[in-house]
C-alpha cells in the first residue's frame, strides 16, 4: 500500500528512491555532523597529547568559533540548536542566515573554551589531588 502511495510497487524502486530522498534531505547536515566530529576527536587527542590541534580547514575554525560563542549570544545559539537537532546545516545556519559577521566580530576575543571549568592540566591535578 506505501508503494502505491509513492508511485510504485516494486519494493527495491521504493527502497531507493527513498533513500536518495533522505540523502537529499539529510545528507548534508549529516555529512558536516560527522565532519565535526572526526576534528573534535582530533582536538581531543592533541589536548590529551598536551598539544593545539590545527587543521586549514576554514570551517572547522568557523564551528570552533560558533561553539565559543554559544553562551554570549542567543541568535548564535538559536542557529547552532538547528544544526544539532539536523534542521539545518552549519552552512545554512550560520553562513546563510547572515550571522558569520557576527561570529567574527564576537569570536575575535572570545575564550577557547566558553565553558567555565579548570583546564585539563588543572583537572588532572585535581584528581591526583596535587596542587
Amino acid at each position: 500500500m506505501c508503494g502505491r502511495l509513492l508511485g510504485t510497487d516494486d519494493a527495491v524502486e521504493l527502497a531507493v528512491s527513498v533513500d536518495r530522498e533522505i540523502d537529499a534531505e539529510f545528507g548534508p547536515a549529516w555529512q558536516d555532523d560527522t565532519d565535526w566530529n572526526r576534528h573534535r576527536v582530533a582536538e581531543i587527542d592533541a589536548e590529551i597529547r598536551g598539544e593545539r590541534y590545527e587543521t586549514q580547514g576554514p570551517v572547522w575554525a568557523l564551528r570552533a568559533t560558533v561553539e565559543a560563542l554559544l553562551v554570549e549570544d542567543p541568535d548564535i545559539l538559536r542557529a547552532w540548536g538547528d544544526v544539532g537537532c539536523l534542521l539545518a546545516s552549519a552552512e545554512e545556519a550560520v553562513v546563510k542566515s547572515g550571522l558569520v559577521e557576527r561570529v567574527m566580530r564576537l569570536g575575535a576575543g572570545a575564550p577557547r573554551y566558553s565553558e567555565p571549568g579548570p583546564s585539563r592540566g588543572e583537572l588532572l591535578a585535581a584528581v591526583r589531588d596535587e596542587e
